[in-house]
């Protein structure tokens, strides 16, 4: 129990961290179609990521991968988030 809270609790950090490098980033650069793509593989990597720290639970597999197309399309944009959702 303590490995799999662990796992998760990993997960979500990486992606706190991204959010918020990317997040200074852009605060500091116009947003093109470049840093669109670029910010939608930075997070489709990321639920990759999330992916395979899955943790197998009798018949399922509990993952947080849905934060990364999330946060890319809520924080920085829809076509980055759809980018990132591709990915996952």
């Amino acid at each position: 129990m303590a490995t799999m809270i662990l796992r998760m609790t990993t997960s979500v950090i990486i992606y706190l961290i991204i959010t918020a490098a990317v997040w200074k980033y852009r605060s500091r650069h116009e947003l093109t179609w470049g840093s669109r793509i670029g910010i939608g593989l930075i997070f489709g990597a990321a639920a990759i990521g999330a992916t395979h720290l899955g943790i197998s639970e009798e018949d399922m597999i509990l993952n947080v991968r849905d934060i990364g197309p999330l946060a890319a399309g809520l924080f920085f944009d829809p076509y980055a988030g759809f980018i990132a959702g591709v990915l996952a």
